[in-house]
C-alpha cells in the first residue's frame, strides 16, 4: 500500500508542478503549495487514527465514518469519469445519472452480502 501511495503522490506532485509552470507562479506560492500537498496526507492520517481509536468500541460510528468516506470517494471519482465520458461541453450531468450509478453500487454491495 505504501509503495502504491508513493507512486500516486509522485504523479500528483509532477502534475502539480506542471500546472504551476504556465501560471508563472512565484517560488513562495510553489513552495507553499507543495508543502501543503505533502503535509495533508500525514495530517489527515493522524486525525483519522485519533478518531478511529476514540470510536473503537462504537461500531455504528465506525461504520458511519467508513460509509461516508466510501460514498465521498465514489462521488468524486465517478463524477469526474462521467463528465469525461460525456464531454459535450456541459459541465453538469443530470441527477439521474449519479443516482443510477449509486443504485448500481448499492445493488452490488447488497448482492455481495446476500451471497
Amino acid at each position: 500500500l505504501s509503495v502504491s501511495l508513493t507512486v500516486e503522490m509522485s504523479f500528483l506532485g509532477a502534475t502539480l508542478g506542471l500546472a504551476l509552470i504556465p501560471a508563472k507562479s512565484s517560488t513562495r506560492v510553489a513552495l507553499s503549495t507543495f508543502s501543503f500537498a505533502s503535509l495533508a496526507i500525514p495530517f489527515g492520517g493522524t486525525i483519522a487514527s485519533l478518531l478511529g481509536s476514540m470510536v473503537r468500541e462504537h461500531i455504528e460510528i465506525k461504520v458511519g465514518f467508513l460509509s461516508f468516506g466510501t460514498a465521498a470517494l465514489l462521488f468524486l471519482v465517478t463524477e469526474e469519469l462521467l463528465l469525461d465520458a460525456h464531454d459535450d461541453g456541459r459541465r453538469h450531468l443530470p441527477v439521474w445519472v449519479d443516482l443510477l450509478f449509486f443504485l448500481g453500487f448499492l445493488l452490488s454491495v447488497v448482492a455481495s452480502i446476500a451471497v
